[in-house]
Order: structure tokens, then sequence, then C-alpha cells
């Protein structure tokens, strides 16, 4: 197995790591992750550097820097660390209801519904897609995509802070998972939606399965869900079958 997961990118930036490191003789299945919480954008941003490039021939800005030896790296970090303050995100903003009494987490506004998505956006999807059932036919694999929920559309157990996130009670609940399942089966990709495995094991024990302050990935424990859900998900038997 490996896992080509890299930091500030989007979906066609994981199908171009796919394709030209993840795949091997042995190689049968693909899975590539949506992201609710940032995903459409990044797509979105992908689409607009590669047109960029195609018009210009100019790649984009990647702001690298030489690479400073590692002493004197640690020295800097350290240094900082004594000096600068550190920078913090926005404030808890809600409380999530556990088991042990209300935690405090970080929620931002609520994915709205497909038709709030830019036109653009939303051709990109299809041709994310088109790209990734045709990568899969050309190498004998099976594509999937899962779909994982943000934070505040999985955890129904919070009380929100006297000034909740700007349309909180207001933006209608997406369809972003259902547009993408239709897609997937027009375009020959299996799919699969963690939103009821989540929403299970949260209600179940009232456990806070993502970090609570700022951060929006999964925590230790909700990662662990998701590697049982995509285990069993990709067992032979029942390729498209969710668990």
């Amino acid at each position: 197995m490996r896992n080509l997961g890299v930091s500030h990118t989007g979906p066609l930036t994981h199908l171009h790591y796919l394709e030209t490191y993840g795949l091997t003789p042995a190689t049968r299945d693909a899975v590539i992750v949506f992201f609710e919480g940032n995903d459409p954008e990044d797509l979105a941003r992908e689409y607009d550097a590669l047109a960029r490039w195609s018009a210009t021939g100019q790649r984009p800005p990647r702001g690298r820097r030489p690479q400073t030896p590692l002493l004197r790296a640690i020295h800097d970090a350290w240094q900082r660390h004594r000096t600068e303050p550190v920078p913090v995100s926005s404030p808890p903003n809600a409380w999530f209801n556990g088991p042990t009494g209300p935690q405090p987490v970080t929620v931002s506004t609520p994915r709205g519904p497909v038709a709030d998505l830019p036109p653009v956006t939303l051709n990109a999807l299809d041709d994310f897609l088109t790209r990734y059932a045709a990568l899969g036919q050309r190498h004998g694999l099976a594509a999937r995509l899962v779909y994982l929920r943000a934070k505040e559309t999985v955890c129904d157990h919070l009380t929100i802070a006297a000034a909740p996130p700007e349309g909180w009670n207001s933006t209608p609940p997406t369809d972003l998972p259902d547009h993408l399942a239709q897609r997937c089966v027009a375009t020959g990709v299996l799919f699969l939606d963690l939103t009821p495995i989540l929403r299970a094991k949260t209600d179940a024990g009232r456990e806070l399965l993502y970090n609570g302050l700022y951060d929006t990935h999964l925590n230790q424990r909700g990662a662990e869900v998701v590697a049982n859900a995509l285990a069993r998900w990709l067992q032979p038997a029942s390729p498209s079958a969710p668990p």
C-alpha cells in the first residue's frame, strides 16, 4: 500500500501523484479522499493554475527557499519559539457535549448546497471524475472516491457560542455528497460517503472524532474509525458496498 497524501493539495494533484508515483504491477485499487471542507476550492484553484499554465507556459510560484543546515533550522526554530508570539486562530466558538462534559471546539460555516458552487467548480469536478475513471480503466484499477465530511456537519451534539459563524443558522444543508454520488455512478467511479459511519460513532459514545480546536482534521480516534471503514470497503467480496 502507498500513501501519497500531501498537505495543501487538492483532487487534481492527488490524481497526478497517483499516476506518477502510485502505479505498480500489483496496484488494483486507488482511493482518493474528497474533503468537504476545502477540496471544492482546492480543485477550482488547481484548474485555474492549469489553465494559466496552458495559456502562458509559466508555472505558478511555489515559494521554495534554499535548504538550510539542520542545526541552523533547529536554532532558528528555537529562537522563534522564544521571541515570537504564537499566532492564534479563531477562538473556540462552540462546545461539543461529550460524556465527560463540554469540550471547546472551533467550527466553521457549514458547506452550502451545490447550487452555490461556481459553474467552473462543478465543471472541474466532472472533469476530475472523468479523468480518474479513465485512469482506472487504462491501468485496470478500481477507482474509488471517499467523501469525508467536515467537523461541523458530523458533530450534532454542539452548543454554539453567542456569536456563531456567519450563516450558521441560515445555510441550507449541503447536497454535495449526493451530487458526487450521482456523478460517480455516471463516470464509473466507486463512491463511499463516510457521513453515516462518523455520525453513528459520534452518537453512540458522544466521542469527538475530529481535533477540537482550530484544526479541521480527524483526530486519532476518527482516523481509526475511517481506517476500519475503508478496510471493510476494500474487501474483494464487495468492492462497491458500504460497510
